[in-house]
């Protein structure tokens, strides 16, 4: 079941990895990164991905809080410091962003100095050379007592989301949709509670946790684990070259339960010819020629014979009839993908996903 349900979460995001350097991720962002980045360690864990994760977050963080313009009430002491820039001197080889929420709220709108801090904490990262994943802001729900709430979620969704994802298209940055994709989760709103006990608008600490953690932060907290995973595609070790080192992490792997590190490269816990395709489409030309390990004769005979069936969408397939329907082409409409972006919504680029994988099984 479990396999089921992380279908939904990542059937979209396996596309062709950009050079991957991320041995350190640092996470970056307000009260939702401060959540979600708290447990992003034990999902690297989890599905295997040998990255250490970092955190640069504070609640109540806007965008002049986050470039050092004005001073984090919740740093110890309290000082004013770029986020972008601690996360590029910690040596984190990819940045995780996601911001806005908060200064959708401030009056008069502050869209416009929102564009011109990040937009300029954004080259910085470019200039730096560092992998970022930008990540849309999660929805803000009505609150009838205060009419603040809908008008913040009325600029984050046609606003500030929106010009995140043109940012990440310009740049060749992987986007993701969290605003449209956790609406797909089955009741994602009892996940939304500001205060652990009652019902909320803004952050995630509802529903029943498991191992401590609530619903709404270990699904977001994926969602990013999944994003950094579909950066390194292919590339088992993350050392920036989809290469023979990690066919073998792949072969010596095959067929048993896994992580990302040892060939599990769609992150469904089982390393199978779906992997091998990942790997496959993501192999460097130019590196080394690939070390065929014991037995190779049976083991590349049985890939060989199963490839035509067992594709990247293979996990899709065999998922169950609920489940299954997340490869409906009608919810390649939630999502976008402009010339030299990735974008993934954990269903928002499904369908086109999915009518690729069924491309590769039809050969």
């Amino acid at each position: 079941m479990e396999r089921a349900i992380l279908c939904v979460a990542t059937c979209a995001a396996w596309l062709t990895a950009t050079t991957c350097q991320a041995g350190i991720v640092a996470a970056t962002g307000d009260s939702q990164t401060s959540a979600y980045g708290a447990i992003l360690q034990y999902q690297f864990n989890r599905f295997g991905l040998p990255a250490q994760a970092l955190r640069f977050a504070s609640g109540g963080a806007s965008a002049p809080i986050y470039t050092g313009q004005a001073t984090d009430i919740h740093a110890d002491p309290p000082h004013a410091h770029d986020f972008g820039a601690d996360a590029l001197n910690s040596g984190a080889g990819v940045v995780l962003f996601q911001l806005g929420v908060n200064d959708s709220f401030l009056e008069p709108d502050q869209f416009a100095a929102f564009q011109t801090l990040i937009g300029a904490e954004f080259d910085a990262f470019q200039t730096a050379g560092a992998q970022v994943i930008v990540g849309a802001n999660l929805p803000v729900l009505t609150n009838p007592n205060d009419a603040r709430y809908a008008l913040a979620d009325e600029r984050v969704r046609t606003l500030y989301n929106p010009w995140l994802q043109t940012q990440a298209a310009e740049r060749g940055w992987l986007f993701l949709d969290n605003y449209h994709a956790i609406q797909q989760q089955p009741g994602w709103q009892s996940w939304y509670s500001d205060d652990g006990l009652t019902p909320g608008y803004v952050h995630l600490y509802g529903g029943q946790k498991v191992n401590g953690i609530t619903p709404g932060y270990d699904w977001l907290s994926q969602q990013y684990a999944f994003g950094v995973a579909s950066l390194c595609a292919g590339d088992a070790d993350m050392n920036g070259v989809v290469d023979g080192a990690d066919y073998t992490a792949w072969a010596d792997g095959f067929h048993q339960l896994g992580g990302f590190a040892g060939g599990d490269f769609n992150c469904d816990l089982l390393i199978d010819g779906a992997d091998y395709t990942i790997w496959a489409d993501n192999f460097s030309p130019g590196s080394a020629a690939i070390p065929v390990p014991e037995p190779a004769s049976w083991l590349l005979l049985v890939v060989g014979s199963w490839l035509p069936v067992i594709t990247f969408g293979s996990s899709c397939a065999a998922a169950p009839r609920q489940y299954a329907k997340n490869c409906s082409p009608q919810l390649g409409k939630l999502g976008s993908k402009a010339a030299g972006q990735k974008t993934t919504s954990g269903a928002a680029e499904t369908g086109n996903f999915c009518a690729r994988s069924r491309r590769a099984a039809q050969g």
